[in-house]
């Protein structure tokens, strides 16, 4: 599986931050990934504020543009929501399976976030099977569905497909390197979906 969640031979990964709009294809390299493409387009200031979109048709024309800059031809991204509507929280929970855990975290969730459950998306990673006796520590995700939403429909245009939106700090893979990018860049982070705010 390639770092962004993608099964193919390459995936490609963008981040829509407050000054500018970012976006890397890594493509398979015998038993590793290279860097095949990347780009960097600069936000109008103002653009987005807080993490708040202001000026939407600026910011589809720029996700468009960058794309095209990279020279990235894809219906399949992957992208992170992040902000006030993503929660992190490390909880423990009596010790079961990974099967078990996925029909109680539902519950468990109503104690450790302050929204509603079915107003989020939630995902859950045990890590560790025995913090103590009988139980387990378990990272648990959650994202505002409608923040999601919002994310998923500034790239469903330039993308001219659905793609597949993961959690800012969902925990759906481990922690994989990521190739260096010409000092001429901006600094881009590690994509993979881990417990961490990040903007690349």
């Amino acid at each position: 599986m390639l770092i962004f969640g993608g099964s193919g031979k390459s995936s490609v990964g963008l981040d829509i931050g407050s000054h500018s709009i970012k976006v890397v294809e890594l493509a398979r390299s015998g038993k590793g990934l290279k860097l095949s493409k990347y780009a960097v387009v600069e936000l109008t200031p103002g653009t987005v504020v807080d993490g708040e979109v202001v000026n939407r048709d600026h910011l589809v024309e720029s996700i468009r543009d960058a794309l095209a800059k990279a020279g990235i031809k894809t219906r399949t991204v992957s992208s992170a929501v992040s902000g006030r509507s993503v929660i992190v929280r490390r909880i423990p929970m009596e010790k079961m399976t990974e099967a078990q855990a996925r029909q109680a975290i539902h519950w468990e969730a109503e104690q450790h976030i302050p929204f509603r459950v079915d107003e989020v998306s939630i995902d859950f990673k045990i890590l560790n099977e025995e913090s103590a006796p009988g139980q387990m520590e378990v990272l648990l995700v959650a994202a505002k569905k409608e923040v999601i939403h919002l994310h998923r429909g500034l790239i469903q245009g330039p993308v001219s497909g659905p793609p597949p939106l993961t959690l800012n700090s969902s925990p759906c893979s481990g922690r994989t390197r990521t190739p260096t990018i010409p000092r001429r860049t901006s600094a881009l982070r590690s994509s993979t979906w881990v417990p961490t705010t990040r903007t690349w």
